[in-house]
């Protein structure tokens, strides 16, 4: 609460892991993080798309998905 305090202007509050969507503290954080939002504040995460793996693969292909999720 402290921390979302110091941004009372903000409109948004967005959870961004690099790690897949089923994978990294994402559903962890969510559900502590959710009820701490300013109630009208809108509240989204992002995440790269869920996979078997926690690596992308090749180098082009991870700074490929990085710049898409940044």
């Amino acid at each position: 609460r402290a921390v979302l305090s110091r941004y009372s202007a903000a409109t948004e509050v967005v959870f961004l892991q690099e790690e897949p969507d089923n994978m990294g503290p994402r559903a962890f954080v969510n559900e502590r993080l959710w009820p701490l939002v300013p109630e009208g504040t809108k509240y989204r995460q992002g995440s790269r798309t869920g996979s078997g793996r926690p690596a992308t693969g090749p180098p082009a292909l991870h700074l490929e998905e990085q710049t898409h999720l940044l």
